[in-house]
């Protein structure tokens, strides 16, 4: 968090030194895509015998483990309650939608860049690495955003929450 805020002070210096203004807003041009700030997850045990493994992976290819599954879950159950602390304008809405690499339903999906909950997948071993939160800006209040956000996770792992199917099985499940 301190980074994203050190970098953001970074940038407003270096734009005013040229005469120029940096603006963070989520939406500036309505025809072009906005500014938006996609944070990555991973989640380690620091009690197992390799401390440094990410718990996210499961045994098998292309799978998440059930932690990484409540934890994802927990994000999902939350996600209104979060919105109001990682898009905390009117503006940040303005870009979120298809084709916007936001995603425009709740849900997750494995390497699809237009959910909004990415599970990511190492190319090499294709085992997960991490989780991709994409519904947040700059608007936001970075620490007050990673705490909820970890919070609604570790809520999730807690009441060991089931996780819902992908946006695309949901699909095919109405269809």
């Amino acid at each position: 968090a301190d980074n994203v805020v050190h970098a953001k002070e970074t940038i407003k210096c270096c734009a005013k030194q040229h005469g120029m203004i940096s603006i963070f807003a989520p939406k500036v041009y309505g025809s072009k895509a906005g500014n938006g700030m996609h944070i990555h997850l991973s989640l380690r045990d620091e009690s197992s015998s390799d401390p440094l493994r990410n718990t996210f992976q499961a045994e098998a290819p292309f799978l998440i483990s059930e932690i990484g599954q409540s934890f994802l879950e927990g994000i999902l159950c939350h996600l209104e309650g979060l919105l109001s602390l990682t898009m905390s304008s009117t503006n940040s809405f303005l870009r979120v939608g298809q084709g916007c690499w936001t995603g425009h339903a709740v849900g997750w999906e494995v390497e699809d860049k237009e959910s909004p909950l990415r599970v990511c997948v190492n190319s090499r071993s294709c085992r997960a690495t991490n989780v991709e939160m994409k519904l947040m800006d700059n608007t936001c209040n970075i620490y007050l955003a990673l705490a909820s956000i970890l919070w609604a996770g570790l809520n999730g792992i807690k009441q060991k929450m089931c996780l819902r199917p992908m946006i695309s099985e949901m699909d095919n499940i109405q269809a």
